[in-house]
């Protein structure tokens, strides 16, 4: 059965999902609800931070975008978060499997206030 389907996700994201679900037989409705811009930030004191927490690949590309430190301990929500910051040189990185809570745990849990703040990317 044909189901037409609504992605509201931000253009290039929309289109590839889009093209997997017409590939499964599916009618697919683009109407973008964000439009992803980079804010031109640059961390000239990125050093400063003991990890960078992700929420999503347009975080990692935000983060990838305002700092060369590659050696920045990353922490991303979830496994394709984790593979695009892995794919753009960020060496560790680390998954909390796909749910925020499950991201903040894992941080709690493997980082210590006293070393410094957490960046996070979005």
């Amino acid at each position: 059965m044909t189901r037409r389907v609504l992605i509201t996700r931000p253009q290039a994201e929309a289109e590839a999902l889009a093209a997997e679900l017409t590939s499964r037989g599916h009618e697919a409705v683009i109407a973008p609800m964000l439009v992803i811009r980079s804010a031109g930030i640059q961390l000239r004191d990125a050093a400063r931070y003991q990890a960078a927490a992700v929420t999503s690949g347009n975080g990692v590309d935000g983060l990838a975008s305002a700092t060369a430190r590659r050696a920045l301990p990353v922490f991303a929500v979830g496994e394709a978060t984790a593979e695009r910051a892995l794919a753009l040189g960020f060496d560790p990185v680390t998954s909390a499997q796909g749910t925020g809570g499950a991201l903040v745990d894992l941080i709690r849990t493997t980082l210590h206030p006293a070393n410094g703040p957490i960046l996070w990317a979005s």
